[in-house]
């Protein structure tokens, strides 16, 4: 009898066998199944049945055997509480975002409803979560994909927050001043920083950058002086092997009072912080 525990067992050797994450193997599981977490708990020793089995196995090879994110395979990702729907045109939201996330809330409590605007939106999760979590801002996303933007609008819809969702390359047709910019721009030099999953999955666009990843923190820094209140805050993903020179590239632009940067949860630098005067 194949039971939900032995089926499990058996996917996560051959996962863990074939360099994949033994998390995924839950969440094909539970989605395929349409189990909570608690559920499939309580299901652990309960037989699988048979059709369910069939599209479990199915799914598992997908992303085992043809190298297709979990997030991709059935269309969802969750961020900071928030279920998203996600697709080819969209980068997966990371857990490593979140950090982003929360200094961005914690920094923006002490505006009276901010106005924020966040670069390169992709799924919205960053500009979704902060209308969630400080209901009084006014939130503008912006992305250069209509496809993006379509999943972004979408979530919005279904999460029920109201943001004002802009088609633009950067600032290019934003009008106004705001309080902070966020962005978790692309910042791979090129397909050779990107794992394979990644590599053969997630939209170009939304991963790679010129000028050695570099290139949208430049246009970012650059052109934010036009859109930022003073006092303003910029908040910005960063990959930890390039946090000299995006910092360098910020002090040449002359825009800030100070710049930090945090750390993620695996102590690697990821969140700058660039205070604007």
């Amino acid at each position: 009898m194949m039971t939900y525990r032995r089926l499990y067992n058996e996917l996560k050797e051959k996962a863990l066998a074939a360099g994949k994450e033994e998390s995924a193997i839950k969440i094909i599981l539970m989605e395929t199944a349409g189990f909570t977490f608690t559920d499939l708990v309580m299901n652990f020793d309960s037989p699988v049945p048979a059709g369910i089995l069939d599209r479990i196995i199915k799914n598992s090879d997908d992303y085992i055997e043809n190298n297709i994110p979990v997030q991709y395979i059935f269309g969802v990702a969750y961020f900071y509480g928030m279920r998203l729907m996600v697709n080819g045109a969209v980068l997966i939201p990371r857990p490593e975002t979140e950090v982003l996330v929360e200094i961005a809330i914690e920094r923006l409590r002490s505006f009276k409803n901010p106005r924020t605007i966040d670069i390169g939106c992709g799924s919205g999760a960053i500009a979704l979560a902060l209308k969630k979590h400080l209901p009084g801002s006014e939130i503008t996303a912006v992305d250069i994909s209509e496809a993006a933007l379509s999943v972004a609008k979408a979530n919005a819809k279904a999460l029920d927050l109201d943001i004002d969702f802009i088609l633009s390359d950067l600032f290019s047709a934003v009008v106004g001043e705001y309080d902070a910019i966020v962005s978790n721009p692309p910042y791979l030099a090129g397909e050779e920083e990107a794992e394979p999953i990644v590599r053969d999955n997630e939209p170009p666009g939304a991963l790679y950058a010129p000028d050695g990843g570099l290139h949208f923190y430049e246009r970012i820094f650059r052109e934010a002086p036009r859109h930022l209140k003073k006092p303003g805050l910029i908040v910005l993903e960063i990959p930890t092997d390039k946090r000299e020179k995006i910092t360098a590239l910020a002090t040449e632009a002359g825009l800030y009072r100070r710049i930090g940067v945090e750390k993620d949860l695996s102590g690697r630098d990821r969140v700058m912080i660039i205070e604007y005067e």
